[in-house]
C-alpha cells in the first residue's frame, strides 16, 4: 500500500470517528442527557474500580513476596546451622586424623628401631 493510500484511509477512518462523535454528541443533546455529567461519573467510577483491583493485585503480590521471603530466610538459616555443624565435624575428624597420624609415625618408628639389625663389626 502506498503513503497516498495509507493516508487517504486514516482520513478516511478519522473523518468516520468525527462523525460518529458528533452524531453521539446530537442523541445526547436530543434526548435531554448531560453527556459530560455521566461520563464523568462513569470514567470516576471506573477509574476508581480499576484502582482498587491493581492495589488489591499489588497488595497481593507483595504479600506472596514476602511470605517467600521469609521462607527462604528460614531456610537460609537452616543452611547457616548445618555449615556450622559440619565444619565443627570437619575440624573434629580433622584433629583426630592428625592424632591418629602421630601415633601411626611413632609406632613406625618404633618398629623400625625394633627390627634393625645390630652392625657386624
Amino acid at each position: 500500500m502506498s503513503v497516498a493510500r495509507m493516508g487517504a484511509a486514516a482520513s478516511e477512518r478519522g473523518d468516520a470517528l468525527e462523525s460518529e462523535i458528533r452524531n453521539s454528541v446530537h442523541r445526547d443533546v436530543k434526548n435531554g442527557r448531560p453527556a459530560l455529567a455521566d461520563e464523568s461519573e462513569n470514567v470516576t467510577n471506573n477509574l476508581g474500580v480499576t484502582l482498587e483491583r491493581v492495589s488489591t493485585l499489588s497488595l497481593s503480590g507483595i504479600d506472596e513476596l514476602v511470605a517467600e521471603l521469609q521462607t527462604l530466610r528460614e531456610r537460609l538459616a537452616y543452611e547457616g546451622e548445618r555449615v556450622q555443624r559440619e565444619l565443627a565435624e570437619y575440624a573434629f575428624l580433622s584433629q583426630s586424623s592428625i592424632q591418629s597420624t602421630k601415633v601411626i609415625a611413632e609406632s613406625l618408628e618404633q618398629f623400625k628401631h625394633a627390627f634393625e639389625l645390630p652392625e657386624r663389626g
